[in-house]
């Protein structure tokens, strides 16, 4: 397709380049980044907008530095998974707390009430991720590369802790084994984190979710943490959705609240959760993506003062329903992996005289445009 001379002038809110063609018609640059000016490939076209891939760049970005890994890329031979690692993590961050702040003010969510606060960091760029889902053709494991079906093989990823890099190794020798799943297919997924034994792999097992970076995760339960001060909480009831094990569920039961009732549709996950808070908290199995039946058969669950949620990035689309039927409700504590789902959510409930009085993004995903907000919604 036809190629054109340009200047990156912005981000979009999925971390593509932006960049306007001849015509005038914007287009999102895979791997772009503002200040780069190059010669831009036109790779799709819709009616309002087009995608592209650099061709060449004649003056790059100050703020571009050498990828440290060499599956990265934006060709059909690398894998994708970490489309900023050639942009300074400072930079980075302050990308990411730009979008936050546009998508919160397109969405009408900035008030004069909010406090807003500054990306918590992670302290590891790489080695952070104890979980990945990996694939293999039955002779190598890979990725397939960004927004294709193409499997890239890879050696070894540096964005997963030591002690996955290990199974990677140690996994490969056995791809074999596979093969009898590869019928119909050119490759299986093979979900594996740093708890999996090497024998247990296989394309069927699914594990429960799982935050990928821990020591974000800790950085997110401490600021749970302090969600909840003074000493009211032993009077009050929550209400937690999506709660999966009950990686949240400890900070609730550490404040000692009245009532603590988790709902996942994760069998297992929830098994976990009434093995490991036996008597301090209780969960249920319920698909909260369908209706609002699974926690409205709770009546209890209803009359709840907190609401603590932390959906999938597809969000959480019944908050405004489950919100209009909860009439003891003080406090929500909404904790989003997707920007656009998250202020899709919030606005709703705004309108019925709830108002964002905290929002904290936190950095989960180094290297990738992926951002995660906590926020704090009170009428």
């Amino acid at each position: 397709m036809s190629t054109f001379k340009g200047e990156i002038t912005d981000l979009s809110f999925k971390g593509f380049g932006v960049t306007k063609d001849p015509d005038g018609m914007s287009v999102f640059v895979q791997g772009g980044w503002p200040g780069d000016v190059g010669r831009f490939r036109i790779t799709e076209r819709k009616k309002r907008y087009s995608f592209a891939v650099i061709e060449e760049l004649f003056t790059p970005s100050p703020t571009r530095v050498e990828a440290d890994c060499k599956y990265h890329g934006y060709n059909e031979m690398s894998c994708g998974g970490c489309p900023w690692m050639m942009i300074d993590y400072p930079e980075q961050i302050r990308a990411k707390e730009q979008i936050v702040e546009s998508q919160l003010s397109r969405h009408n969510l900035m008030n004069d009430d909010l406090d807003l606060r500054a990306m918590i960091t992670s302290k590891s760029l790489t080695g952070y991720r104890n979980r990945v889902k990996v694939r293999t053709d039955g002779k190598d494991l890979g990725f397939y590369s960004h927004g294709s079906k193409t499997f890239v093989p890879v050696d070894d990823c540096i964005v997963l802790n030591q002690s996955l890099r290990n199974k990677l190794k140690e996994l490969k020798p056995t791809l074999s084994k596979f093969k009898s799943s590869l019928e119909k297919v050119d490759t299986v997924a093979l979900e594996i984190d740093d708890s999996t034994p090497i024998e247990a792999v296989n394309p069927k097992r699914s594990n429960s979710f799982r935050q990928a970076n821990p020591g974000q995760n800790e950085r997110m339960k401490t600021w749970l943490q302090g969600c909840f001060s003074g000493d009211g909480q032993s009077k009050k009831d929550v209400l937690e959705l999506f709660s999966g094990s009950g990686n949240l569920t400890k900070v609730l039961v550490e404040k000692k609240f009245q009532k603590i009732l988790c709902f996942d549709d994760d069998k297992r996950a929830i098994s976990n959760l009434n093995r490991s808070f036996a008597g301090k908290a209780q969960g249920y199995v319920a698909n909260l993506f369908s209706s609002l039946k699974g926690v409205e058969d709770y009546s209890e669950a209803l009359n709840s003062n907190i609401l603590l949620v932390d959906p999938p990035r597809a969000g959480y689309a019944l908050l405004s329903m489950l919100v209009s039927k909860m009439p003891n409700l003080e406090k929500i504590i909404y904790i989003s992996c997707d920007i656009s789902t998250f202020c899709r959510d919030v606005s709703k409930i705004q309108q019925g005289g709830w108002k964002i009085r905290v929002v904290q993004p936190i950095d989960m995903f180094p290297q990738t445009p992926h951002i995660e907000v906590m926020a704090v919604i009170e009428r």
